[in-house]
């Protein structure tokens, strides 16, 4: 059991801090994109690309990895790429709502909020779903 829970905390430390460099990165590309006069929608799924990338690597290979090796393989590479896409329209919808009402600045802050809910359901799909033991 203390197994168990030191490897979960271990897992929610370092989905955080892989996080924390997504969003950093996510922003800056949807804000750059924003500004270039890229529709709201389109930049939200370019900048998620880019953090999703970084994303998939480290998790892959480090905040979700096994004592049997990394969770990189093809079968986990097509359950991210379905959870992303799940959780890129979630956001997407989200932000143009945003857009629609409040305008595309406030988009730009509300960016990271909306990252910020998608990062608890993304935490859960990665571990019980995408890199899932069970898959290996």
């Amino acid at each position: 059991m203390g197994r168990h829970r030191g490897r979960l905390r271990f897992e929610i430390v370092a989905f955080l801090l892989v996080g924390g460099l997504q969003v950093v990165l996510d922003t800056l590309v949807f804000i750059a994109l924003g500004a270039l006069g890229v529709p709201v929608f389109a930049a939200n799924v370019a900048s998620r690309l880019a953090g999703a990338c970084l994303g998939f690597l480290v998790n892959g290979r480090v905040t979700f990895a096994s004592a049997d090796g990394h969770g990189l393989d093809p079968g986990a590479l097509l359950r991210f790429v379905i959870t992303w896409a799940v959780l890129t329209t979630l956001g997407g919808l989200l932000l143009v709502q945003v857009d629609q009402v409040f305008g595309l600045t406030a988009t730009w802050l509300a960016k990271p909020m909306v990252e910020a809910f998608l990062a608890v359901l993304g935490f859960m799909s990665l571990k019980y779903f995408v890199f899932a033991r069970r898959f290996r």
